[in-house]
């Protein structure tokens, strides 16, 4: 999960003394590893749901590991339902209390804050061809390891070691499906905006 911040390039440490880098793109900055918390920033705990018929019935906020596995949180991060990440101030005292999962001084992005991003990456020659127009820029945020290999040029798992142009590091690490079902570890990467759709 990526967050943005006002702050400057470096490094951001969670309240569990998780320590992530960061990357300043255009005049954001943004985490470059998942999010791996298991509590919000104020201490409070966040629940670790495991089974899948409690994922789907859920309305506060829950982590887990993809595959109820924690050694993938090592490396790909902790999947968060919305109740967990919810920041939008008309929902989210009923989704975790008003709580922020994001390291202190830091946000959920909206959607216009990834627009912003992408908008960025687009026009900076951030396309993995070249070009400066349609959005092509997915190589330059993937990592330079961990996906499933492609032939296809132009993919991110396709000759990844020219990945990352962007420093954002992103990693395929799935996502877990309203329903309590994982998919899709190792081929793609799924973030949250501060809106739930």
């Amino acid at each position: 999960m990526l967050k943005i911040s006002s702050a400057a390039g470096g490094t951001i440490t969670d309240v569990e003394n998780n320590t992530y880098n960061t990357v300043k793109i255009g005049t954001q900055v943004w985490m470059s590893e998942n999010l791996k918390t298991t509590k919000y920033n104020n201490g409070t705990a966040i629940t670790n749901v495991t089974g899948n018929a409690v994922w789907l019935a859920l309305t506060t906020g829950a982590y887990s590991d993809y595959n109820n596995t924690p050694a993938n949180s090592t490396t790909y991060g902790r999947l968060y339902n919305w109740y967990a990440v919810d920041n939008n101030a008309a929902t989210k005292a009923a989704s975790n209390g008003g709580k922020n999962v994001c390291p202190t001084g830091w946000h959920v992005p909206t959607d216009a804050e990834w627009t912003t991003l992408t908008d960025y990456l687009i026009a900076n020659g951030y396309n993995w061809d070249g070009t400066a127009t349609f959005d092509r820029i997915a190589k330059s945020m993937a990592a330079t390891s961990g996906w499933t290999t492609y032939a296809t040029a132009g993919t991110v798992g396709n000759d990844q070691a020219s990945n990352n142009s962007s420093g954002v590091t992103a990693l395929p690490g799935g996502y877990r499906y309203y329903n309590g079902t994982y998919s899709n570890f190792g081929y793609y990467g799924y973030w949250w905006s501060s809106t739930e759709y």
